[in-house]
């Protein structure tokens, strides 16, 4: 015994809801009718009483233009395709304009993977949830559900009603939404990374900061998300320096990425400092979220005094050259110098040990290899209270007998107001200079970007 429902699909999404009493489905003869398994598969079927392309004729018996209700799989369920016909949504509609019946009785499934605009690069650990509009349920029309994805991007949702819904994907500053029809019985595989499935290349306004030291960008090309980009070449002048004066121009992202390199230094002895770092403050307390790596410590230790102690002077301009003896900016780590990196020196490397367990799992092991190509680069200290420690090494000072300056941060990240910002001491070019394990360091700058 199976309860019919009719479903009338207004435009893309609006519903129509018609009762109707439970019986066992059958009949003959009229458009629209269920005849229950009349083909002796295991289907249902409903005579969509169109023109038979092979006899011309408008038939009432079941033949090939006939739908399968309780098939998920069909492209278009009609064999006699004709100009009014659309491709299924999930396997289960004809056309949009159709009426629709649907068996209540056995519940659906509906597995898939959470990804990137880029096919084929998954989202760990996304937020998703499910609502289903079903007629099928006793204490009303509307079904729930939420799950997490894992470490690969895969989530499954079990026993869920026949209906009409989404399924919602979130993860940070992205989200999408995927329309789903649940047929019972049937699962809704949602796997393969398509463009409907996935985060959108231009759902979230992200800006970037460039630098000549890193490259986060060419990171975001790879996930195939669009980005403005801010140079920052002639420092003062720059539409770097410009757009990080201007608070109006910043509220128009949802995240914003500042490369090492990007000539803050001299973007910060200007009277635009008081501003840029008012702008930011304001930009992150509002919901937004911000990214910058190594020599842009100036805009995270500025803009966030307590959420980071660097060694050394934290707060001062400029870059420290002597090591752990000055008093003119953050110690730094050792690396090739420029004629030695020139010259081929190999890049300096530190074995990280990821703290993360979430992180630890998307890269499948608890250490990876970290690489500075740099001859300097800003060392943190110590986490500040609420500030998550997601990678950290055991480093030297860049002048060998200053010693051994124990473990300590490479990667964080921390709240403020309703926004999030990451830090990180390394960075993706470097990688690349050294011909290391790229997949490690995009694994882990990728999952960094979710967190935004």
């Amino acid at each position: 015994m199976r309860c019919l429902w009719t479903v009338k699909v207004i435009g893309m999404w609006g519903l129509t809801l018609s009762f109707a009493a439970c019986s066992s489905p059958s009949g003959t003869g009229t458009t629209g009718a269920l005849q229950s398994d009349a083909k002796g598969d295991g289907m249902v079927y409903q005579d969509v009483g169109k023109t038979d392309v092979k006899d011309g004729a408008a038939t009432t018996a079941l033949d090939a233009e006939d739908d399968a209700l309780t098939d998920g799989t069909d492209a278009i369920d009609d064999a006699g395709v004709d100009a009014t016909d659309q491709a299924d949504i999930a396997g289960f509609f004809d056309d949009i304009t159709d009426d629709v019946q649907i068996v209540c009785g056995d519940s659906g499934l509906v597995k898939g993977v959470a990804c990137a605009p880029k096919a084929g690069v998954s989202v760990a650990f996304a937020n998703i949830s499910i609502d289903i509009t079903s007629p099928c349920l006793s204490s009303g029309t509307s079904y729930h559900a939420d799950t997490v994805a894992d470490a690969k991007g895969g989530y499954t949702f079990n026993a869920v009603p026949p209906g009409i819904g989404n399924v919602k994907v979130v993860k940070g500053s992205f989200q999408t939404a995927i329309p789903v029809t649940i047929v019972g019985g049937k699962t809704v595989d949602l796997t393969q990374p398509t463009s409907d499935r996935c985060f959108k290349s231009g759902g979230v306004k992200i800006a970037v900061v460039q630098g000549d030291a890193d490259q986060i960008e060419s990171l975001l090309d790879d996930l195939g998300f669009s980005h403005d980009n801010f140079a920052t070449a002639t420092g003062t002048t720059s539409a770097g320096a410009k757009f990080l004066a201007d608070a109006k121009a910043m509220s128009a992202y949802d995240v914003i990425f500042i490369d090492c390199g990007s000539k803050l230094d001299s973007i910060f002895v200007t009277t635009a400092k008081a501003t840029i770092i008012a702008n930011v403050k304001a930009f992150v307390a509002a919901g937004h979220s911000l990214y910058a790596s190594d020599w842009a410590w100036q805009i995270v230790e500025n803009a966030f005094p307590d959420a980071i102690d660097f060694y050394g002077d934290d707060l001062s301009i400029k870059k420290s050259t002597t090591g752990p003896s000055t008093t003119t900016g953050p110690r730094q780590g050792p690396g090739p110098t420029l004629a030695a990196k020139k010259a081929g020196a190999a890049a300096y490397t530190m074995t990280g040990n990821i703290v993360d367990s979430g992180l630890s799992a998307v890269v499948g092991k608890a250490t990876t290899t970290i690489y500075e190509d740099l001859g300097t680069w800003v060392v943190m200290q110590a986490a500040g209270a609420g500030t998550t420690v997601e990678i950290e090494a055991s480093v030297k000072d860049i002048a060998p007998a200053k010693g051994d300056w124990g473990t300590v941060p490479l990667v964080v990240r921390f709240p403020s107001g309703t926004g999030h910002v990451v830090y990180t001491s390394f960075h993706n070019i470097a990688v690349k200079d050294a011909g290391g394990p790229v997949d490690d360091i995009k694994a882990i700058l990728t999952y960094l970007v979710f967190t935004l």
